[in-house]
């Protein structure tokens, strides 16, 4: 009897389960997706420790995070972009790129993130003031604005640039800092004049 023929017939199952096994593995969920999972969590206390856990695990869980922004729920976002705003500098460049979204409230948390990283976001995202669409370039100023007084050194110095536009951009930038800041003193000047 030839076993040439038989031999084949009797591996295969085996090569088809390997296959198998192979392919489910590789297609298993990743510990970060594991863990988005819990920030949308009905229990407070769970999504914090996800988040705190999704924050340990850095790098590899930002695009995960960044995810949830688009996701319409009421609490999870807030919680990634706590995670986010903890893993800092490595979200950074991830954020600014999610700024070209069509989703505001996307585009909203990726903005308030960067926020929350501060100073380390800001030569980052005046480097993206020349780049990107109309959404992005939009939401890159409004995080600058809100980064605030950080960012205030390096607009004063694209404010020199020969680039007429991006002058523009830092000067209007630097004023609606200014404006916010004056705002800001003004309204604590008034809580505090009301008294308790």
């Amino acid at each position: 009897m030839d076993m040439t023929c038989t031999l084949p017939l009797r591996v295969l199952p085996a090569v088809l389960l390997l296959i198998a096994a192979c392919l489910s593995g590789c297609m298993q969920e990743s510990p970060a997706d594991t863990l988005v999972a819990d920030l949308y969590a009905d229990n407070a206390s769970v999504q914090h420790d996800a988040a705190e856990r999704l924050a340990e695990m850095g790098e590899p869980a930002v695009s995960a995070l960044i995810g949830v922004f688009s996701s319409g729920d009421p609490s999870a976002p807030q919680w990634a972009a706590a995670a986010l705003c903890q893993i800092g500098g490595p979200a950074i460049d991830p954020l600014i790129s999610s700024l070209s979204t069509e989703d505001d409230a996307a585009r909203e948390w990726g903005v308030l993130t960067l926020a929350c990283i501060g100073g380390p976001a800001v030569d980052p995202l005046v480097a993206q003031l020349k780049t990107g669409n109309e959404r992005r370039h939009a939401a890159v100023k409004t995080a600058l604005i809100r980064i605030g007084e950080p960012a205030l050194p390096a607009l004063v110095v694209l404010q020199n640039t020969a680039d007429a536009q991006l002058a523009e951009d830092a000067a209007e930038i630097i004023q609606s800092i200014y404006l916010t800041a004056r705002f800001r003193a003004e309204r604590a000047n008034a809580t505090a004049a009301s008294g308790p």
